[in-house]
């Protein structure tokens, strides 16, 4: 029998080498589990066998792949645990490059961010430019929220100087909205990671 320590030891060396965005703590638990990993399902007491730790490490894949899995999920994990927009959207843009579900979430966060500066946008602008902005029902019967750019509004407007306390809440609750829906994607993103060990966990 071949012994794989020296196959999984590179291996491991290598995935190592590609997670040094972690700490070292981080990095040695998934390297331990890894090899725990490897020579449970190896099947053998003593040294693994080297075709049946191929044959695992195969199915790991590439020291690169697994690293990028470990690396989003790291981020995702920070992202699921704050509320800075920057954090958040940090996180599903690495979503974004795994799956086109992340992608969907990411561009969620980036419209519930627009409507909320937009209605924030409309409360801060209203006594500098009273008569083009405001919420607007236009001839067609449409509804705009306008900001003051572009030609006069032909229309009625519909909530005059409520525009400024309204626009701060509900700019205010788009923005809520939007991180609450987004930490709720990266928690169910984070769920279906096709990671095998132990998860990256977030440096204090």
């Amino acid at each position: 029998m071949n012994d794989g320590t020296p196959r999984l030891n590179r291996y491991l060396e290598d995935l190592r080498a590609r997670l040094r965005d972690l700490d070292e703590t981080e990095r040695r638990d998934i390297l331990d589990e890894l090899r725990s990993h490897v020579r449970e399902s190896a099947g053998h007491s003593g040294p693994p066998d080297d075709r049946q730790v191929a044959d695992v490490i195969e199915r790991l894949g590439s020291p690169k792949h697994l690293a990028s899995l470990y690396l989003a999920d790291r981020m995702l994990a920070r992202a699921e645990s704050s509320w800075s927009p920057w954090a958040l959207m940090a996180g599903l843009m690495r979503a974004a490059a795994l799956s086109s579900a992340g992608l969907f979430a990411l561009v969620c966060l980036l419209v519930g961010y627009v409507v909320a500066i937009s209605f924030f946008f409309a409360a801060v602008l209203k006594p500098f430019l009273p008569s083009r902005v405001g919420l607007w029902r236009l001839a067609g019967g449409e509804y705009s929220l306008r900001l003051g750019f572009g030609t006069p509004v032909a229309g009625e407007e519909l909530l005059g100087w409520w525009i400024v306390p309204l626009g701060l809440v509900a700019g205010a609750a788009a923005a809520w909205l939007a991180a609450r829906m987004a930490r709720w994607g990266i928690a169910r993103f984070r769920e279906r990671m096709p990671l095998r060990a132990p998860r990256a966990g977030v440096s204090r």
